[in-house]
């Protein structure tokens, strides 16, 4: 307690010099008037930037910004999280850029269950009822047209369904035709067991 008490002491005695101003020597105060004065002649005001150069800047500072934050943040994280969390923030940066539409990205965010109440076609019986619920989200904030291609084609989303590794590719064609961020959403939707293998890939 006695060195806690002494260490206290010390660290105010050394605040209460730094509070305490320094002597000045004689001719001193002098001195910094003159140093003091403005001198117009030559100095130049703030450099101003185009827009361009201002743009560039700014994205460099967002880009070693974001890098280091990174490199902090994945310290306390395992590497199975380190996937999920990267993906995050790229697809967060490309929300940004305009690069992937908002609405989809909050669909794989929250991925949108709906209410149980329309019954699950007996052609789409291969998929379990909360995989049915799923698509049904899906319908409702993406895809309006999902559950009767799904039924027409059953056949097809079947085979892809039931892929050791769906990720890899055998989209049916619905899936085919849309971006690599949208097969996220099928597949997170019907096989989320293989969505880390996906997003490594």
């Amino acid at each position: 307690m006695f060195v806690i008490k002494r260490a206290v002491l010390i660290v105010q005695q050394d605040w209460d010099k730094k509070d305490e101003p320094e002597p000045k020597e004689e001719g001193a105060e002098d001195e910094e008037a003159v140093e003091e004065q403005p001198d117009d002649a030559g100095q130049e005001g703030p450099k101003e930037f185009s827009d361009e150069d201002l743009e560039r800047r700014i994205n460099d500072l967002t880009e070693s910004t974001t890098l280091s934050s990174w490199e902090y943040l994945r310290r306390g994280l395992f590497d199975r999280h380190k996937v999920v969390v990267i993906a995050i923030l790229c697809f967060r940066i490309k929300v940004k850029k305009g690069l992937i539409p908002h609405d989809q990205y909050q669909c794989l965010i929250q991925n949108k269950i709906a209410e149980p109440g329309i019954p699950q076609p007996q052609q789409l019986k291969f998929m379990l009822e909360n995989n049915w619920l799923m698509i049904r989200g899906l319908e409702s904030s993406l895809y309006p047209d999902l559950t009767k291609n799904m039924t027409n084609v059953s056949v097809e989303w079947s085979k892809w369904y039931e892929k050791p590794n769906p990720e890899s590719g055998g989209f049916p064609k619905y899936v085919n035709e849309k971006s690599d961020f949208e097969k996220l959403l099928f597949l997170r939707a019907l096989r989320a067991d293989r969505m880390e293998y996906a997003l490594k890939n």
